[in-house]
């Protein structure tokens, strides 16, 4: 089994960008990549807020934010878009657009078509467009799945 560091200090970082400074960046995101040392020059924190992108900056020890996208001060190699649903979609298109991956908390976009939009972008453009199904992975949900795999619930029928 190959050996698994516990630090990300090791590890080289990509350049991130994390759209939207509320409790989805604060509370999953922001804590654990702040124990990174390249985060705090190699990422960006933007929020149309500019003043929670500020305080975020200074709680975290990240040196750029901005409230733009488009004011974003380099390059990013991904994004990470936590803002509201409404949001997603025109954010990721706006990164993929840019040839930068793209990682949205769910639901990636309102309805099917701007989804499809968001696929086939991503595609055109050589990127990854990645959902964040979290909730998979609290005990509650892991719990559940074990039951219904059991079989102890009988035939599941979708």
């Amino acid at each position: 089994m190959p050996h698994r560091h516990n630090s990300l200090s090791s590890i080289d970082l990509p350049r991130l960008a994390i759209v939207g400074c509320g409790a989805a960046a604060r509370e999953f995101y922001l804590p654990r990549l702040a124990e990174h040392p390249q985060f705090r020059s190699s990422g960006v924190l933007i929020d149309s807020a500019r003043e929670r992108a500020e305080q975020s900056a200074i709680d975290f020890g990240v040196d750029h934010f901005c409230e733009e996208l488009a004011a974003v001060p380099f390059d990013v190699d991904a994004a990470i878009i936590t803002t509201p649903h409404k949001h997603h979609a025109p954010q990721a298109l706006h990164f993929i657009r840019q040839g930068t991956h793209v990682f949205v908390e769910k639901p990636l976009a309102m309805d099917a078509q701007q989804a499809k939009q968001i696929g086939e972008e991503a595609a055109s453009h050589g990127v990854i467009a990645m959902v964040n199904n979290y909730r998979r992975l609290f005990p509650s949900y892991q719990r559940v799945h074990e039951i219904i795999e059991s079989g102890q619930l009988g035939d599941i029928q979708q």
